[in-house]
């Protein structure tokens, strides 16, 4: 399954939070309903990171690593897009981590 999110939100541009929560919720049904899906970034010249986390992000702290590199894949992608969801993937699996660091120093005040 194929998403281009070009077409998706008929605009070159993945700019806004509520963009990357659409762009969520259909990679979610794919991957419920047992299909790879494929995130095109053909035709996008301008991503923010705050789409990148609600389309992207979400997904890695709500799935295993594993199972989202047989069931999901991003393709077409600028390198500076790729450079922005590099970082978006490596802060949302670490995630839990993070959480229990600032929870542990709020503690400690």
């Amino acid at each position: 399954m194929k998403i281009l999110i070009k077409n998706v939100l008929e605009s070159d541009a993945a700019i806004f939070h509520n963009e990357g929560l659409l762009v969520n919720d259909i990679i979610e049904l794919g991957i419920k309903f047992g299909k790879k899906v494929s995130l095109s970034f053909d035709g996008i010249e301008h991503c923010s990171t705050q789409f990148l986390n609600a389309a992207i992000g979400k997904l890695y702290r709500v799935h295993n690593t594993e199972a989202l590199s047989v069931s999901f894949e991003t393709i077409e992608m600028s390198a500076s897009i790729t450079s922005r969801l590099d970082r978006v993937i490596k802060n949302a699996t670490r995630s839990e981590a993070y959480d229990k660091m600032i929870h542990e120093a709020v503690a400690e005040l």
